[in-house]
């Protein structure tokens, strides 16, 4: 008998093999009804996936066979991998100087016939062979050699696919892990940052309206500066805090959409009687989606829409919609102020502002806020505005969200 020699790359190959993760796994229909295929096709008693690591050969799968491991020394699957770019074929090892005295030959299984394809990973290097064995002579037509060759690859498709779910998994739990450092950043910003936010804010106010209070025109104005810079941080945390929320636990609804759109309205009923502005809804449909985030991208819109506005110039909103095959596309369209074509990729982006904040007050999320919806629905949105010609955002809802 003569001992398979070590693949030139041995260590690598060890290395390869071990991030399937796949040596003393339990037993799995999809690789035991490949090597019954196998044996069927080459007409053979016995079929493998063996798997080779530093000194053992172990079966993956083993049909016709009760063992699920043998000494690496005595593998004919350890010669097999030094020759990955071919397969392996023994006729008949009692006449072979490299087999005729190995116990595997001359002993249980009484192995005689020998053919194995190496299972090569996406880095090269051969883990194991498919294999096929039988207790008498025997050759294989060209046809059985191809389907082996091809079975050998179905194998390491599983593989492959053990290996991706394995990763995933793995992605799975460090996003948990960072979701859970998220929750406790929410839980920071909504207390430690906030409180001390808002005794600056307190304290300023007990100054401000002190009766009899010495504080002269600079100081006052200077405590003005604090006081909206103060209310300016808070709003900002309050939207950074929304935005990490959104989506986090939604709950599908049925949704009638004029409802929604009017009970949004009277949230901003302030802003519109100030602004004189005119919204115009057509009749909108009833929907299935996630409620809080379908307001908030009304409110949204709806508030950028007035907000946006021309000087001394009566905002006009219409609201409408189409019913498409799959989806639903809303458009919320203004005769505002409009966006610059360069800009209208920029606006999706959180912190992403257009104009100064003296002029047109915000954080720059809310329309993040809205990308964020949309994919949450399965949707797009995009605008089509021109300088001083108004604003029109369209948007889609799946109807595949149920």
């Amino acid at each position: 008998m003569i001992t398979p020699k070590k693949h030139n790359n041995e260590e690598e190959r060890l290395r390869d093999l071990e991030s399937y993760s796949i040596i003393d796994s339990l037993p799995e229909s999809d690789y035991d009804n490949l090597t019954r295929i196998a044996s069927q096709i080459c007409n053979t008693p016995i079929s493998l996936v063996s798997l080779l690591d530093d000194k053992r050969q172990w079966f993956k799968s083993h049909h016709g066979l009760e063992t699920s491991q043998t000494p690496k020394d005595y593998a004919f699957c350890a010669h097999a991998i030094n020759d990955s770019n071919n397969i392996f074929i023994v006729e008949d090892a009692r006449k072979d100087e490299r087999f005729h005295d190995n116990p595997l030959v001359t002993g249980d299984p009484n192995i005689v016939f020998y053919a194995g394809v190496p299972l090569i990973s996406e880095n090269g290097y051969p883990l194991g062979t498919l294999c096929v064995i039988d207790n008498k002579p025997k050759t294989l037509t060209k046809d059985q050699i191809l389907s082996l060759d091809a079975l050998s690859k179905q194998v390491m498709n599983l593989l492959r696919l053990r290996k991706n779910k394995r990763l995933l998994e793995q992605s799975l739990k460090a996003l948990e892990e960072k979701n859970k450092e998220l929750e406790q950043f929410t839980y920071i910003a909504s207390h430690d940052l906030q409180e001390p936010i808002n005794t600056v804010i307190s304290l300023i106010d007990m100054l401000e309206d002190q009766p009899n209070n010495t504080l002269s025109d600079l100081e006052k104005k200077n405590f003005k500066y604090i006081h909206n810079a103060s209310y300016r941080m808070k709003e900002l945390v309050n939207a950074l805090l929304d935005y990490g929320k959104l989506g986090q636990k939604p709950e599908l609804k049925k949704i009638d959409c004029n409802l929604l759109v009017n009970e949004v309205l009277q949230d901003l009923d302030a802003l519109v009687k100030k602004s004189k502005a005119n919204i115009i809804i057509e009749k909108l449909p009833v929907i299935y989606a996630f409620e809080v985030e379908l307001r908030l991208l009304f409110q949204n819109l709806i508030s950028n829409a007035i907000k946006f506005s021309k000087p001394d110039v009566a905002p006009i909103v219409n609201i409408f919609s189409e019913e498409k095959e799959s989806n639903y596309k809303f458009t919320v369209k203004d005769n505002g102020i409009g966006i610059d074509e360069k800009f209208k990729q920029k606006i999706f982006l959180i912190f992403q502002k257009l104009h100064q904040n003296n002029k047109y007050p915000g954080t720059g999320i809310g329309l993040a806020h809205c990308k964020k919806i949309i994919e949450l629905h399965n949707g797009t949105i995009v605008v089509n505005s021109q300088l001083n010609l108004g604003s029109s955002f369209q948007f889609t809802i799946s109807k595949n969200l149920t």
